[in-house]
């Protein structure tokens, strides 16, 4: 009886190593497979993470590459001129609506003719001593407004003076109102392209 329950322990024994044994020569072969597939996991949510950052990297570049980085100062200057300009354009703008082309002609006197052209004639000077400081562009932009007006004056003159009776260069107040959001478009674009660097 001793034997048997001895041969009995033995073999239980036998069978307990023999489980302990399969889990533990299993996970011997499980944990590098799953350690394996983890690492191939983490691997692909790493690409596919970094392909989403560089994607978003490139996309930040874009928009600073648009944009002019300036410092505090420089930004402060130009904001002072085109504060400057834009008022003086602004301004110019609402007294040209005197001398626009309404169905009956213009209303508008030499006197107040005289009075605009004065301004466009300081407003053009401002311009043109400002000219190292404005972009290029800019400066041609706003200079060829400055000559659409200095032309719509010039035909009003003409037409006040009896010299011509054309007016299919003068400007309506609806052409004056679009000239003043293309000048304020334009400003409000280029203040966005500046960034302040820091």
């Amino acid at each position: 009886m001793f034997k048997a329950g001895g041969t009995t322990m033995t073999l239980l024994w036998i069978d307990v190593l023999k489980i302990i044994g399969g889990y533990v020569g299993g996970s011997v072969i499980i944990i590098p497979i799953f350690k394996y597939l983890l690492d191939k996991y983490f691997e692909r949510i790493s690409k596919k993470h970094e392909l989403k950052l560089n994607k978003e990297l490139e996309q930040f570049k874009e928009i600073l590459g648009n944009k002019s980085h300036v410092s505090r100062a420089r930004f402060d200057l130009e904001f002072r001129i085109y504060g400057e300009i834009s008022y003086k354009f602004l301004v110019l703008l609402d007294e040209m609506r005197k001398s626009a082309l309404t169905e009956n002609g213009i209303k508008t006197t030499n006197e107040n003719l005289a009075n605009i052209t004065k301004k466009l004639h300081k407003l053009k000077k401002l311009l043109y001593c400002k000219l190292p400081i404005l972009p290029k562009d800019m400066y041609d932009f706003l200079n060829s407004k400055l000559s659409e007006l200095f032309g719509h004056i010039e035909n009003c003159q003409a037409i006040q003076n009896e010299t011509t009776n054309n007016n299919s260069a003068l400007k309506t107040a609806e052409d004056i109102d679009l000239m003043k959001k293309d000048i304020v478009k334009q400003l409000k674009e280029h203040f966005n392209l500046l960034d302040i660097a820091n």
